[in-house]
């Protein structure tokens, strides 16, 4: 049908579902709203490197890929400040509504710029596909979501949501081999090229949104920064990553190649998180600077590269399917490692805690402290003070160099398990072809 008539229907769906937000009178229309947003969120992720692939030359799409991913990260670092502003002196109502204004200069633009290209004809979109596929994926984020925190390991509800899961992607999997136009067709993991790209953008969006989720944590937690000081903390780390970014597309677009970069860029984000998996509560913030640096500089560098290789991998006909097939498992990734990583957090403290506390302290105590400390986990930045803070002071201070000891073990440990990921992902690095870069649009579809 065209990319360009979808992105706009993203943007809208986007705006929608902030006005709605902005508006909303209850939690559940706040959260069925943030849905409607996240739809056209994502319609807008998936489409805009595809979009790139439309207008430019597999060699040229490096550098403008670069350009939209370091966009991705300013915001990062600039929309955490931005929205603290906001509702501190205007509402969090606003944080929803100042979308608007934005999100209606940004569809003027698009649909007066964005070029018009010719779509390829009709086509039977694969609905029971995307059915299974959708509800597949979905039980299996919540049993992660749910084990060890909601409910053990063990439970029935965890088993269960797993293996109706499993059932499910079974099914998607055979359904796929034979609709006639497969949502993700099977035969993409194919090609090496794509195989090994989704698997990096896989552990990727691991260590990736699992840094941006526990440093905070750590900050916070840890370091006893304030939640909005917390928030900045991530800044080194999105610098890195604008700047990963920026040169990774440079240098795919100079070079023509993409192999080389990639393994250093994964190299450099395996000592950024060994460097992380090394802090402690005595650790230095300047430390915590420079392993965040290096980690986002590493993953910069490599996640637009990862895209321009999935897109030089296929004819230009299936460029939207393997663009939208990378980006569903760079998600799937980031959605899938943060209740595991927080599951490793939370372990570690329920067993770490006792051993910190003051002796004699008692099983009562020790419980206050767990629930504070998971309510940090949680986001609920009182947690702590709520489960002790009517304690002496001298044994209030003890308490909470116990919890901050506690967590920042869990931390590490997360961390740990982000680095030998990125170690796999280091030695999958070495099957990825080198594609050539073409000059031209292949089967570039007239205008």
């Amino acid at each position: 049908f065209g990319r360009r008539p979808f992105y706009i229907a993203g943007l809208l769906l986007f705006l929608v579902g902030s006005a709605v937000s902005g508006l909303s009178q209850n939690m559940g229309e706040l959260i069925a709203a943030r849905a409607v947003a996240g739809i056209g969120g994502g319609a807008m992720l998936a489409l805009s490197a595809t979009t790139i692939g439309d207008i430019f030359s597999p060699r040229q799409r490096g550098r403008w890929m670069g350009l939209i991913v370091s966009v991705f990260g300013l915001g990062s670092i600039i929309g955490p400040l931005v929205g603290g502003f906001i509702t501190d002196h205007f509402g969090w109502r606003w944080v929803f509504l100042v979308n608007l204004p934005l999100g209606l200069i940004a569809l003027a633009l698009i649909a007066t710029l964005l070029p018009r290209l010719a779509a390829h004809g009709r086509v039977r979109i694969d609905w029971p596909g995307i059915a299974l596929l959708v509800g597949g994926v979905v039980p299996i984020l919540m049993a992660l979501t749910w084990a060890g925190i909601t409910y053990p390991w063990g439970s029935v509800q965890v088993i269960a949501a797993l293996a109706g899961g499993a059932v499910l992607l079974g099914a998607f999997a055979v359904w796929e081999n034979h609709a006639a136009e497969p949502v993700m067709t099977l035969h993409l993991f194919e090609s090496r090229a794509f195989t090994v790209a989704v698997s990096l953008s896989f552990i990727l969006g691991v260590a990736l949104f699992g840094a941006l989720t526990f440093l905070p944590l750590y900050a916070q937690g840890v370091l006893g920064y304030s939640a909005q000081d917390a928030g900045l903390v991530l800044s080194p780390l999105m610098f890195g990553f604008v700047f990963g970014s920026l040169v990774g597309g440079q240098l795919t677009t100079r070079t023509g190649r993409y192999k080389t970069q990639t393994r250093i860029g994964i190299a450099l984000a395996v000592i950024g998180m060994f460097m992380l998996s090394r802090l402690s509560a005595s650790t230095p913030f300047s430390q915590a600077v420079v392993a965040m640096a290096v980690t986002g500089a590493g993953v910069g560098a490599v996640i637009p590269t990862l895209s321009v290789v999935v897109q030089s991998a296929f004819p230009y006909r299936m460029l939207g399917t393997a663009n939208a097939a990378r980006q569903f498992f760079n998600s799937l990734g980031a959605v899938m490692g943060i209740p595991i990583m927080a599951t490793i957090v939370i372990e570690t403290l329920k067993n770490e805690l006792p051993r910190h506390l003051p002796a004699g302290g008692g099983a009562q105590l020790a419980k206050a402290a767990t629930s504070g400390a998971q309510g940090l986990i949680a986001g609920q930045n009182q947690g702590l003070t709520e489960a002790f803070g009517k304690l002496p002071p001298a044994l209030a201070h003890q308490v909470l160099t116990a919890v901050r000891v506690s967590l920042s073990i869990g931390v590490e440990r997360a961390f740990i398990l982000a680095t030998v990921l990125m170690t796999l992902g280091l030695l999958t690095s070495f099957f990825l072809p080198e594609i050539p870069l073409r000059g031209t649009i292949q089967d570039h579809p007239t205008s």
